[in-house]
């Protein structure tokens, strides 16, 4: 299970790894961004990811922290922050990632252990950039939501939906992982 939580496979870590760093947004795209906006969007944890992001908002920095509860819940934490599309790149990473190692390594390294490096080198991945991914969803999704031209109540609504937290996503990809280590164990 703990391996599950680490999340990654070897392939999901190369891809991010090969793959450019993500790079702060462009200043001009967080024009006026605020903290009502931020405090709409995000919700309860608003505070700590302005001060994460106000380096990057004042165009003064590139780094915004790193975030323990990506390193420690990678997929979790994903799906908490309604992170989507990173999580089928992630999962489908995940699986690929599998079946090549399978086919590549078979039983010449002790898999486990290969699993909790890979893991830990993803968890690093996600905890250094997760804030920067995260900023960039929401400024794509304010962006997208002041194109619409809503009265002000009508904005911060839309902000609150589009935004906050998806815990019941989390808890289902706790019980998946669950399972499929208890059934992984199983079936060997």
């Amino acid at each position: 299970m703990l391996i599950g939580l680490l999340g990654g496979s070897v392939v999901a870590t190369v891809m991010v790894l090969l793959r450019k760093p993500p790079s702060p947004p462009k200043i001009n795209s967080i024009k006026n961004l605020n903290e009502q906006e931020v405090g709409a969007f995000i919700g309860k944890e608003a505070d700590y990811y302005f001060k994460k992001w106000q380096p990057i908002l004042e165009g003064q920095g590139q780094w915004a922290g790193f975030n323990w509860a990506a390193f420690f819940l990678t997929d979790l934490w994903l799906a908490y922050r309604k992170m989507y599309k990173a999580i089928f790149v992630y999962y489908g990473a995940k699986i690929a990632g599998g079946v090549l190692l399978g086919a590549i390594i078979g039983k010449h390294i002790d898999s486990r252990i290969l699993e909790i490096l890979v893991g830990l080198v993803a968890g690093i991945v996600c905890g250094v950039f997760g804030n920067i991914w995260y900023l960039s969803r929401t400024l794509k999704v304010v962006n997208e939501i002041r194109s619409q031209g809503l009265q002000e109540e009508a904005y911060f609504q839309s902000l609150s939906k589009f935004g906050g937290t998806n815990i019941r996503l989390s808890i289902g990809l706790l019980i998946l992982v669950i399972v499929f280590e208890v059934l992984s164990h199983l079936f060997k």
